[in-house]
């Protein structure tokens, strides 16, 4: 019987409609859809739906697994065979075009060519000099990207450029909580060293012995699919260590095949479907070549034998195993990564909720800021704020890592074209963070900053006042201005933010309306930035 095309979930439904309507609206969004969402279904439909019209489209990638997954799904979606350009073969002529990012950077495009649609997967790495060239040589009307992660290490944001709109249709709690991914369980071993002291996993001596105690522990605990991320060390690269974890395995029986960058296609399709079809346990050694785009729903334990600093690469790591398989109820993540915000990225998935504040307590981790402490701080300076509550803002790039509580943000306008903030917020107790921040509207938006730490409320208040200076009255939460109504520009600005808002509209004031914009602009423009 030959496969039939894919039935759409009413969560996915519903986002190819939003899309379609976002997309009449913007010429470039970007979907925030987390890791096993069925991004490439919903990417296949949105085509299918595209070539009811006589368009040309694109899809940009860039691993050679992403390319035959995707081609597989459009082809089963929309019956039509897309072309390819990766390695040697260059099929530009056919209405839908799935493009490898390596190959076609150094390729001439073909003369006329212009995507009506180009979709790129993975588009958290769009700000990257090359994908951007990439993406000017296309001459895309419409740009669509998909990523679980829409958040970088060098925290660049990805919004206003290259996608005017950000949307997040639905979270992973959601997806766990409906059976569509599975929970996680977690769990951090400590590596000690010859004193028995913690020490980083890329300072141990022994890494394949404890690769290989990870993995006993895995098949102990009824796992069979392992999927193992290795470190490097001084003495041994990651090759070397994924070569001496491997004969380590093998030679206690369980088969074990490495995967890299630097292998083949063929090898790394030999070693997949030797992982996938072993009778008993199998395991599946790599450094970083199985992050995103790799669709592997039988894994059923990760370790993860490595740090790295990207968030982002954490999660897609653990997301390799939290698709869902009849063989299996749950993921074990074994985490040796030694992060210390690691219970941060649980509480990202909220998939282990037996792991609670004080499982993971690096000693340099700064006490929590009381209440009191909050409320005295906030009663020092209200009247030189535009905008000062209690709630965490949400800083779009790096959500939900930044869980800092922003006490304080004041908005106010500098010389021309240039925006100016002040945030005051917790850092441990009796001390508190004040940063000045100037973002320049016009250009690469430039942002100087300078930041200062305080032992006492009082001193944050000061160095508010100082920073404020002529402009303190202007902002101040008792000036006339604020309990006037806004202005119409004001008032639909609000709107377009706060749309819940609109039945009760008519009651807002100047003052609201103004720290509502603060808020907002402050969230989108900079915390992608710096914060």
């Amino acid at each position: 019987m030959s496969p039939v095309p894919f039935t759409l979930r009413p969560d996915q439904e519903k986002l190819v409609q939003e899309v379609n309507q976002c997309l009449q609206e913007h010429n470039s969004l970007l979907v925030s859809a987390p890791t096993g969402s069925g991004k490439t279904v919903v990417i296949a439909e949105i085509i299918n739906r595209a070539l009811r019209n006589p368009l040309r489209i694109g899809v940009l990638v860039h691993r050679q697994e992403l390319v035959t997954q995707t081609k597989e799904k459009i082809e089963l979606q929309t019956g039509q065979t897309p072309g390819i350009v990766w390695q040697d073969t260059r099929q530009w002529d056919r209405p839908v075009t799935i493009m490898a990012q390596d190959t076609v950077s150094g390729l001439e495009i073909p003369q006329g060519l212009r995507f009506d649609l180009l979709i790129i997967d993975e588009a958290h790495h769009t700000v990257a000099p090359g994908w951007l060239r990439t993406i000017e040589r296309l001459r895309p009307r419409f740009l669509l990207g998909f990523s679980a992660t829409p958040f970088r290490q060098d925290r660049e944001p990805l919004s206003p450029v290259p996608f005017a709109k950000v949307i997040r249709p639905i979270t992973p709690k959601e997806l766990i909580d409906a059976g569509i991914l599975c929970p996680a369980l977690i769990e951090s071993p400590i590596v000690h060293d010859s004193n028995g002291d913690p020490q980083p996993i890329s300072k141990a001596s022994n890494l394949e012995n404890i690769y290989r105690q990870a993995v006993r522990y895995a098949i102990a605990q009824g796992r069979s699919k392992i999927l193992l991320y290795v470190s490097q060390t001084q003495e041994y690269s990651p090759l070397q260590i994924i070569d001496r974890t491997v004969k380590l395995l093998n030679g206690d029986g369980i088969t074990a095949d490495s995967i890299s960058q630097e292998l083949n296609a063929n090898h790394r399709s030999t070693a997949i479907s030797r992982f996938k079809d072993a009778a008993g346990a199998s395991v599946l050694v790599n450094y970083m070549a199985l992050t995103e785009g790799t669709d592997l729903p039988y894994v059923d334990c990760v370790v993860l034998g490595r740090h790295t600093a990207s968030e982002s690469t954490i999660i897609q790591m653990i997301g390799r195993g939290l698709r869902t398989h009849p063989l299996k109820v749950n993921c074990l993540v074994l985490d040796y990564s030694g992060r210390p915000d690691m219970e941060s990225i649980i509480h990202y998935w909220r998939i282990d909720e037996a792991t609670e504040e004080g499982a993971y307590t690096p000693k340099e981790k700064a006490q929590k800021a009381t209440t009191a402490e909050l409320s005295e701080l906030a009663v020092k300076f209200p009247r030189e704020l535009s905008a000062i509550d209690n709630t965490r803002v949400q800083y779009p790039w790096f959500r939900p890592f930044e869980r800092r509580p922003l006490l304080a943000l004041s908005l106010w306008h500098g010389e021309e074209n240039n925006d100016r903030y002040i945030t005051v917020e917790p850092k441990a107790q009796g001390t508190w963070r004040v940063t000045t921040i100037e973002l320049k509207n016009a250009g690469p938006s430039p942002i100087s900053k300078q930041q200062t730490s305080t032992q006492t409320a009082d001193e944050a208040a000061t160095l508010v006042k100082m920073a404020l200076g002529d402009k303190a009255p202007h902002l101040s939460r008792q000036a006339e201005w604020r309990t006037r109504p806004p202005t119409k520009a004001q008032l639909n600005t609000f709107l377009g933010l706060r749309p819940d808002l609109s039945p009760s509209a008519k009651d807002v004031t100047a003052g609201e309306t103004s720290d509502t914009i603060s808020h907002y602009r402050f969230i989108r423009r900079v915390s992608p930035k710096i914060l």
